[in-house]
């Protein structure tokens, strides 16, 4: 597969959580190119992007976010049960990110197992650690 389009399949599996034989039919390659092609596409795409990443201490304490949580699928790992997300049937890790809009993403370095909450992660990410007098943090409810 071109670069553009091993990058292209590798995002939507991280993002939209599509299954591999899918990936592949869009395409038009076998499951196990896909397979192979994201394996190797997630530490390029990672090690691109970790720079990039802003942290907390990036936000605007006066700003206004909608704060969401999202579960990136990994194997199962029988030996790592906190990875497993009751919620979603399946493993993974945490990412939790605030928002100013729905145009605008930022994110947390903080990876957590899958297993643990959104708002837990919330917590330990330190967004919540500068107290304002009115709320200034939105969440989803599921």
């Amino acid at each position: 597969m071109a670069l553009f389009r091993s990058v292209a399949v590798t995002l939507a599996c991280l993002r939209c959580n599509s299954v591999q034989p899918q990936l592949a039919e869009m395409v038009g390659v076998s499951q196990p190119t896909i397979s192979r092609t994201i394996a190797a596409f997630v530490p390029l795409v990672t090690a691109t992007l970790v720079d990039c990443m802003p942290t907390v201490d990036d936000l605007d304490p006066n700003g206004q976010y909608i704060v969401d949580g999202r579960l990136f699928p990994c194997w199962a790992r029988r030996d790592r049960p906190e990875l497993y997300s009751g919620k979603n049937k399946c493993t993974g890790m945490n990412y939790t990110s605030p928002a100013p809009s729905m145009a605008t993403v930022s994110g947390f370095p903080t990876q957590l197992p899958g297993g643990v909450r959104d708002v837990k992660a919330l917590r330990e990410s330190g967004f919540l650690d500068d107290p304002a007098e009115e709320p200034r943090h939105f969440g989803d409810r599921g």
